[in-house]
């Protein structure tokens, strides 16, 4: 649904992996269910001809997943209460 999505848009959809990663122990479905909402709003609040990007790697123990967009952002204002 996001390439569709992006397709429409036309949307550039870039990844990098940063080396091997290993193992992720977690619950599958609710990993992909964040990934899936993370690129979802990327590509929903990037502008037709944009750039979402996807980035991801090792950060000692832990993985570190980074999503890009070329979209407008959230109003500095919010970014406090956003998790409210």
């Amino acid at each position: 649904a996001n390439r569709q999505a992006a397709d429409l848009k036309e949307i550039e959809l870039d990844r990098t992996v940063n080396g091997p990663i290993g193992k992720l122990r977690g619950d599958p479905v609710r990993l992909q269910q964040i990934v899936q909402h993370l690129l979802s709003n990327a590509v929903k609040f990037t502008l037709p001809g944009g750039r979402v990007e996807v980035e991801v790697g090792r950060a000692g123990d832990s993985i570190e997943l980074v999503v890009r967009d070329t979209g407008k952002g959230i109003d500095p204002h919010c970014l406090p209460h956003l998790f409210d």
